[in-house]
């Protein structure tokens, strides 16, 4: 498996962050240049990266500085960051030297351990309660769904999953359940009222529905269906 060094740039503030990402896919046939996310759709760890994609979104700039094995990524990750520093100064904001993060097989190890496991999840926990830890999560995911690709995924498995014959037999249920109860019944009855005052309306303005047959100065008149003449008084076209 292959491991990316790559490079986020605000289009903001022109900060820049170097990262290593594991891709489950071969990244070989990535284009080195981009923007938004990655093209398997990361977008970076911890807190900077994320801020950018939230403020953002697809104006972000990336690039992928370089394509090592696992066991070259520390090094790899170690010089672009030194060469980001070199180049942009403080606007690099990288807060390490690099090639200190873990792999997918790193991590692996370390929550297989009952101890490690048990604490990290009291700490995740007692951080996930903190308001300021909840108000980060809930901008973040509030910034992911209002992204458009976000929003088209979720209503075509939406209505996927409203057009599966299990889940419309579960509607007819639940319906023919409410109208059982005295408030169902109630509002079913409320809802056929209207229904009824809306074919009467629809029915009674059908005549105005086609151009009319004089139109004038003060008065404009439509023939009904029947034939006759029917006329309002108005102010017209002058």
């Amino acid at each position: 498996m292959s491991v990316v060094i790559y490079a986020f740039r605000s289009p903001g503030s022109g900060a820049v962050y170097i990262g290593k990402h594991e891709p489950k896919v071969d990244p070989t046939t990535w284009h080195r240049r981009g923007h938004g996310r990655l093209p398997d759709g990361y977008e970076g760890n911890g807190v900077v990266v994320p801020r950018f994609h939230a403020r953002h979104g697809d104006r972000v700039e990336w690039r992928i500085l370089a394509i090592v094995p696992v066991a070259d990524w520390p090094r790899a990750e170690q010089r672009a960051v030194h060469l980001a520093r070199l180049l942009f100064g403080r606007r690099c904001v990288n807060r390490t030297e690099g090639g200190d993060g873990f792999t997918r097989a790193d991590a692996r190890a370390l929550w297989a351990d009952p101890v490690v496991r048990a604490k990290m999840t009291t700490a995740l926990k007692e951080a996930r309660n903190r308001p300021e830890v909840q108000w980060r999560m809930g901008a973040s995911q509030r910034a992911a769904n209002a992204r458009p690709e976000v929003k088209a995924r979720r209503s075509v498995a939406n209505k996927e999953a409203q057009n599966r014959p299990e889940a419309r037999a579960l509607r007819s249920a639940q319906g023919k359940a409410r109208i059982q109860t005295p408030e169902g019944a109630a509002a079913l009855a409320r809802a056929q009222a209207v229904a009824a005052r809306k074919r009467r309306a629809r029915k009674a303005l059908a005549p105005f529905r086609r151009a009319p047959a004089v139109q004038s100065p003060g008065v404009t008149v439509w023939h009904a269906p029947c034939g006759s003449p029917l006329g309002i008084a108005g102010p017209g076209r002058h």
